[in-house]
């Protein structure tokens, strides 16, 4: 995790999937809050594992992935029994598999891909993961820069 208020504790639960890590936020303070964080078996931050537990068990997310190496957790993964790559923030989940066509209002739309654009391979699907999750965060910024 990026903020330095965090630090990574013991190993709570290893599962095939994800690691669950004991996080302490504000380590040697008095009012220090221990939180479970899911992490890939490669070392990417998911975050929180009732959230995870919730990809994993309900969209049946098997692959965790992060939109691009400047993202420090991972908001896409892949169900491999639908063939469909979702992307996610707090704000929303989306699934993208093969067939799907970009309609007139979809957020990916506005993130450049063209209206009429149809999934036809893996990949595809995989960059519309990408860009919904990127729309989702950046409209997240929006609101934040509102607000100040």
């Amino acid at each position: 995790m990026a903020d330095s208020a965090f630090t990574k504790g013991k190993l709570l639960k290893s599962t095939d999937i994800i690691d669950i890590y004991e996080l302490i936020y504000g380590l040697g303070s008095p009012d220090a809050t221990p939180l479970e964080f899911a992490y890939t078996k490669n070392g990417k931050e998911i975050g929180d594992a009732k959230h995870t537990q919730k990809l994993i068990n309900k969209y049946g997310i098997t692959e965790f992935d992060n939109v691009d190496d400047t993202w420090d957790h991972c908001t896409i993964g892949y169900n491999p029994e639908e063939n469909t790559w979702y992307g996610w923030t707090h704000r929303g989940i989306y699934g993208f598999n093969i067939g799907h066509k970009v309609k007139q209002g979809d957020v990916v739309a506005d993130e450049g891909i063209p209206i009429g654009f149809e999934v036809k391979t893996k990949k595809d699907s995989k960059k519309l993961a990408r860009k919904y999750s990127e729309a989702l965060a950046q409209f997240q910024e929006y609101e934040d820069a509102l607000r100040r």
